[in-house]
């Protein structure tokens, strides 16, 4: 009966500890991957949800049958879900942007039904512009991001 040289013998050795070492980390590594994966999948069915919601509560405003913030709260929820599967900062940048283009369009309605003194209240319209500020400021964040 041969003996096993005594570098075969270290090699064996060695290469068992290494896979006992780095095996947790591939695992984990593997989970992760995973874990994202599944997460990407629920963040793209919520979006779905809440663009389907939003294409509702459009079509009922138009017919007068919910209110304006509704409406607003419908858009903005789906905004932030295109937020939230955002994977560069170009992405995060570009939705910021949208953001601050809804929002604008929200100021500009509510301070004119202010003025009108028809629908909007003080409130209504100071709620409107703090929203466009949140959104410019969250718009300059993501621009400065590295």
């Amino acid at each position: 009966m041969r003996k096993t040289p005594r570098f075969v013998r270290l090699a064996v050795f060695v290469g068992c500890f290494a896979s006992l070492l780095f095996y947790p980390r591939l695992v984990a590594s593997a989970d992760k991957a995973e874990a994202r994966s599944k997460i990407k999948s629920l963040l793209q069915e919520r979006l779905a949800v809440l663009q389907r919601i939003q294409r509702i509560v459009v079509a009922r405003y138009q017919h007068g049958a919910i209110s304006a913030d509704v409406l607003r709260d419908a858009g903005i929820s789906v905004l932030k879900a295109r937020l939230d599967l955002c994977e560069t900062k170009e992405e995060r940048v570009r939705v910021h942007e949208d953001m601050v283009t809804d929002a604008e369009a929200w100021d500009k309605l509510a301070q004119a039904e202010y003025k009108s003194g028809v629908h909007g209240t003080e409130i209504d319209a100071l709620r409107a512009r703090a929203y466009l500020l949140d959104c410019r400021i969250d718009l300059e964040r993501a621009r400065a991001e590295r």
